[in-house]
């Protein structure tokens, strides 16, 4: 990617969460490959902890093109303190410094030097809502924003939040104006949102696109398993559906056989009496037709980021009240997806009708018997918040010394 990106001319970045996907020494090895500056205003401890070089802010110079007046512009590069989007050790426990103060003090420092500074951030548009609010336009006419997946055009006290959305599919053209040399007078900014495939590719890009994914087209390709007699061979006795289908399509929503397939294979890979999965943890959205071949490609595209498994033995109760405890939001009217809904193996009868464990293993549901569990490690950490399971780990010592180590 930082290769492409090179290639089409970027100037400036900033981090996102998503860079903690990948190990911390190949970040810094993407870092010192790019053209372009990684703008951190708050994230400098990583720059000693990966030994790499990223400033807090940069200051642009622009001459009119009479070259009568002359403005000089700060870039900031501002990154989510939401401690949810992140897994432990993130960033090599770099410290994440509070996105609204950190910029209080880089404001007072930078207002006297220049004539407007511009953010770049990346976190929710709820986050985004609240900079503005906090400084307003007199302070940040426009924000650049990311993270959010879809595009967004909102103002709040007069500060412009303009983020294109995802994949590369839109591009802002932003013109920022000023009258004269006034260092008080605040810019007009025009903002439009151009859609890049209206515009012929770049034939040295493609190229480098190509040759980047040639690498990966063969094994993206290999076939695990095909759809249809996984279907059937598997899942036919477990899911009560006259037609199986493959399919993870709202699975923030509601049981998907999808999920439930997948929870279904880390429980025969872990050997465990049953598995279970949070909807967040598999993303395709995807329906799959019975004679496909379910590919590494998909694979991938389900399960994008790294989702650690362990084992634990845990009560029933404790089981059968964190799924219950995952899908309220899904009961709702209307109902609310949520990343933490928690998909079951094939091994758990779960009834959403009597929000209780019928069975497991074809065995009648025991609450006070101790079932070996396959579940992300990342439940015990906090994510998406199984308040069950986290109070029932909070009395167990063996647990806590283990998050210890």
């Amino acid at each position: 990617m930082v290769d492409c990106m090179n290639a089409v001319g970027i100037t400036h970045v900033c981090f996102g969460n998503h860079e903690t996907d990948i190990p911390m020494s190949a970040l810094a090895k993407r870092v010192q490959q790019s053209n372009f500056v990684w703008l951190n205003t708050n994230l400098q401890e990583l720059n000693t902890k990966l030994g790499i070089d990223t400033p807090e802010y940069e200051i642009l110079t622009v001459i009119s093109r009479d070259k009568t007046v002359t403005k000089r512009i700060a870039l900031l590069g501002l990154l989510t303190d939401d401690s949810s989007l992140y897994r432990p050790g993130s960033f090599d426990n770099a410290t994440i410094e509070p996105v609204i103060s950190t910029t209080d003090r880089f404001v007072e420092e930078l207002q006297p030097k220049v004539d407007m500074m511009i953010p770049l951030t990346h976190q929710s548009i709820d986050e985004d809502l609240a900079f503005a609010k906090a400084f307003g336009g007199e302070v940040f006419p426009i924000i650049l924003g990311g993270h959010d997946h879809v595009p967004i055009d909102e103002t709040v006290r007069g500060s412009r939040i303009y983020k294109v959305g995802m994949d590369g599919d839109n591009a802002g053209m932003i013109d920022i104006r000023w009258k004269g040399n006034d260092p008080a007078e605040i810019p007009s900014v025009e903002a439009t949102l151009l859609r890049t495939n209206e515009y012929p590719p770049d034939l040295d890009v493609s190229a480098r696109v190509a040759s980047h994914k040639s690498l990966l087209k063969e094994l993206d390709q290999a076939r695990l398993f095909r759809v249809g007699n996984w279907m059937n061979d598997r899942m036919k006795q477990c899911l009560s559906c006259e037609s199986l289908v493959f399919s993870t399509v709202d699975n923030r929503l509601g049981p998907s056989t999808g999920s439930t397939a997948l929870a279904t294979m880390l429980r025969m890979g872990m050997r465990c009496h049953c598995a279970i999965i949070n909807a967040g943890s598999v993303r395709a959205n995807k329906e799959y037709a019975n004679d496909s071949f379910f590919t590494w490609s998909d694979l991938k595209a389900e399960i994008p980021f790294p989702t650690h498994m362990t084992a634990c033995y845990l009560p029933g109760y404790v089981l059968e009240a964190t799924i219950t405890n995952s899908r309220l939001s899904s009961w709702k009217t209307p109902p609310i997806a949520r990343g933490g809904y928690i998909h079951c193996c094939c091994n758990i009868a779960y009834s959403n009708l009597t929000r209780k464990i019928e069975s497991i293993q074809d065995g009648p549901f025991d609450p006070d018997r101790l079932y070996l569990v396959a579940l992300p490690d990342q439940f015990f950490t906090g994510i998406d918040d199984h308040v069950p399971l986290l109070t029932w780990a909070e009395t167990q010592e063996s647990l806590k010394q283990e998050a210890a180590v």
